[in-house]
């Protein structure tokens, strides 16, 4: 639980405590309001021109200084603009969203007795105040004290620039006007002041402003400094604005192909429909961006419009911040050891998604699983997805039973009801295995209205593969306690290995070798790790499209890491299978390239003797033809005699490599989730 204050409860203010109401995981301890009595703050909650609150929320009077707001009880309400009478660290607060406005610099900031300041506008001395926004750069907090969340505008804009500069697509420059809606520092009647403009009538005039997002922007992603930049204008509306933005590429982009490879999530979305500003109130992404809006303008230049609530998914950011301070501030997660399971009904999700006799992911979830039901648990529930069932009839989970009986030594009892299961469905202590997940629409589109039908007191996550998904049944089971299975630590302890900056680990040498298909989706990945290792080496499907990607490894090259290419392989030239193509340097485009040559393999194991720890993602070749599968074969046996730690990325790469006797340090059982998790 956290617990927060809130200083000011004008239109940020106020509009965390709405969305604080309801919110299970945070505790209001104190709020100060100077210009509500007590006695009006339930009708002030209760009435806004803009957000309405979707139930009526009570306040009780508890006595002169403390009330209740639903099911925040005795939040003590200070009315001073004096900071020194509020006493947030007597309250319990840790955390305090300070949207006054007036606390704009670190020193202002540390008027304040608690432990975390939140500001709800960009700081004054960006110097000094570190400035974050979920969605771009918010794992880069590392406890700091005093931060800024920046502006709405630019929680709006800068997630939509990070999406881009993840995909292959590089900007060159960009402009845009955001349209912003009125503001609360504007003259709701012409006033006598010429020097600014917005002393002029808020409700029958398009104001020209200023915005200061274009230095944020150039704060939160230094990669594009000085490309951006933008203007705005205030238009007559409570909230909701707009931000036309016109950028160009450095090479040709297809507005559709472009769509296309954008990723989703809370933050950034796509809307498809065609509607207006009204339909965006309440809104708690920051960042929507308008499908049909979007315009070929050159061959390079597209033209992109972006919806934002400005207030309402302002304030939904402030509150993600908060919970990724907390996360960070606390323990991380809770290991098994960390619960005590005895007599408890415990959820474990797994992924069990192997092909037909392959059970590496089964048999890596079996430690947990063991440890979990020796414990003395009273009900032990496992889930998983398997394949992608057209229907209720294929890939059930039920013939996973056999297998689990066998390696777990005890029965296990079927839930043909899957995830729609209730109490009354194991009301009898056991072991449990789930139908298939993705049985349920709502398992892949999760939605706030599903209500789970069966108790559990544990939820344990032991689906690594899966952690990058939001899944209802990985982001969505309610439980009292939550943990990480022995598998899901295994992996983010090997991974972290190649997080560390290289600074904090000089004294190993570490090497990523890529494979695979092309490397748009590993982009973030290969950025992050260009500055924590010493050597990438690139082969694979990316060798067929090196001028596609010649500015991505021109970048790359310009981080800490040396990118080696493959110098030689096999394929097809001139349609004959299995030809030696001796020289990738002079490289033609009617060769298709489905293999490493020798020259690469004798390359790669003379960079291997040197390394102390290797990342190996992406096999070298097409390894389901016994033609093409020769130089993973080669690196396999080079890195299974090497000194090295070897950790194999997953995926496909893992299934290459479980079909042969390996002694190597740890196989992830994720591929794409583990791409994710180095590219955070």
């Amino acid at each position: 639980m956290i617990s927060v204050g809130i200083n000011g409860l004008g239109r940020i203010g106020k509009g965390v405590l709405l969305q604080l109401i309801n919110d299970p995981t945070i505790c209001i301890r104190a709020i100060n309001v100077p210009s509500i009595t007590n006695e009006n703050l339930e009708s002030y909650l209760n009435h806004d021109s803009t957000h309405q609150p979707n139930m009526k929320i009570q306040v009780t009077l508890e006595n002169p200084d403390y009330v209740s707001i639903g099911r925040h009880l005795l939040v003590h309400i200070y009315h001073t603009r004096d900071v020194s009478e509020l006493d947030w660290r007597e309250d319990g607060v840790t955390h305090l969203f300070e949207c006054t406005g007036q606390y704009l610099t670190t020193d202002k900031a540390k008027k304040h007795d608690v432990d975390y300041v939140v500001m709800s506008a960009p700081p004054k001395d960006l110097d000094i105040t570190p400035m974050f926004c979920p969605g771009v750069n918010e794992n880069d907090y590392k406890g700091e004290s005093i931060i800024s969340i920046a502006s709405c505008t630019t929680n709006c804009l800068t997630p939509f620039l990070k999406k881009l500069t993840q995909t292959t697509h590089i900007i060159e420059d960009a402009n845009f006007i955001t349209v912003h809606a009125s503001t609360a520092s504007q003259s709701i009647v012409d006033e006598a002041n010429t020097n600014k403009r917005t002393s002029r009538s808020v409700w029958n005039n398009i104001i020209p402003h200023t915005t200061g997002a274009q230095k944020t922007i150039d704060y939160l992603l230094p990669e594009l400094k000085n490309k951006i930049k933008g203007t705005s204008i205030r238009v007559p509306l409570n909230t909701v604005s707009m931000i036309d933005l016109n950028i160009r590429f450095t090479q040709p982009t297809d507005k559709d192909t472009l769509l296309t490879s954008l990723t989703t999530d809370d933050v950034f979305t796509i809307s498809k429909e065609k509607l207006v500003s009204v339909d965006y109130i309440g809104t708690k992404s920051p960042s929507i961006l308008d499908k049909a809006c979007t315009m070929q303008l050159t061959s390079q230049s597209i033209k992109f419009a972006l919806w934002y609530d400005n207030e309402w998914s302002f304030c939904t950011q402030m509150i993600r911040m908060v919970k990724k301070m907390h996360h960070y501030t606390t323990k991380k997660h809770n290991s098994l050891l960390d619960i005590e399971f005895a007599r408890k009904k415990v959820f474990v999700r797994c992924d069990f998604n192997c092909p037909d006799g392959d059970y590496f992911r089964i048999q890596s979830a079996i430690p947990t699983l063991k440890y979990i039901i020796n414990q003395q648990s009273s009900h032990v529930i496992i889930a998983t997805h398997y394949g992608r069932p057209k229907n209720n009839m294929e890939y059930s989970t039920k013939p996973f039973i056999t297998v689990l009986e066998k390696l777990l030594n005890t029965s296990i009892h079927f839930l043909p009801n899957g995830l729609d299961s209730v109490d009354a469905d194991i009301s009898s202590p056991g072991v449990y295995l789930m139908e298939n997940t993705r049985y349920h629409k709502y398992e892949t589109k999760p939605t706030d209205d599903w209500k789970q039908g069966f108790t559990i007191d544990v939820f344990c996550n032991e689906a690594f593969s899966c952690s990058h998904r939001n899944h209802t049944s990985m982001t969505k089971i309610h439980a009292e306690e939550k943990c990480l299975g022995k598998c899901f630590e295994k992996e983010i302890q090997a991974l972290d290995q190649f997080k560390a900056n290289k600074d904090t680990m000089s004294k190993l040498k570490k090497m990523v070798i890529l494979g695979g298909n092309k490397i748009n989706d590993k982009l973030p990945m290969l950025r992050n790790l260009a500055n924590s290792v010493d050597v990438i080496f690139i082969a694979g499907n990316t060798l067929n499209h090196r001028e596609s990607y010649a500015d991505i490894l021109k970048e790359l090259e310009s981080y800490q890491a040396t990118i080696v290419l493959a110098i030689d392989g096999f394929g097809n030239v001139e349609d004959k299978e299995g030809e030696y193509i001796p020289n990738l340097n002079t490289f033609n485009v009617n060769w298709i390239i489905k293999d490493v040559g020798p020259n690469t393999i004798l390359q790669l194991q003379s960079i291997i003797t040197s390394m102390d720890l290797i990342f190996w993602n992406g096999t070298l070749g097409i390894v389901e033809s016994p033609v093409y599968k020769r130089g993973s074969l080669l690196l396999l046996h080079a890195l299974e005699h090497c000194k090295a730690d070897v950790i194999i990325g997953g995926g496909d790469t893992a299934g290459f490599v479980n079909q042969y006797p390996n002694t190597l340090k740890h196989i992830s059982t994720g591929g794409g989730a583990s791409i994710q998790y180095l590219g955070e």
